[in-house]
């Protein structure tokens, strides 16, 4: 079974190999896109930038959603270092 990302990026290299096939050696630009977000996940231990990009920002609010979920954040490591725990320096 192919990771999420596996499956991006073939989809990612297939955008590619269509737009490169077209007999022009640079394809014009794509243009901007109304509605657009940007949001960095671990992902299989690597850290991966996830670019979004859509018509409406309902649909793309949704969307980022569905990936939050399917990806959900570790939990934090503690702020205090065993050392630096309240109490640890008693006696001075």
């Amino acid at each position: 079974m192919r990771c999420p990302l596996q499956n991006y990026l073939s989809f990612v290299s297939s955008v590619i190999n269509a737009c490169m096939g077209n007999g022009k050696r640079n394809p014009a630009p794509l243009p901007e896109a109304p509605a657009s977000v940007n949001v960095r996940l671990t992902i299989g231990g690597r850290e991966v930038q996830w670019t979004f990009r859509d018509t409406d920002e309902a649909r793309l609010a949704d969307r980022l959603l569905a990936l939050l979920a399917r990806f959900p954040q570790a939990a934090p490591p503690s702020a205090l270092a065993p050392s630096q725990e309240l109490g640890w320096c008693k006696g001075r």
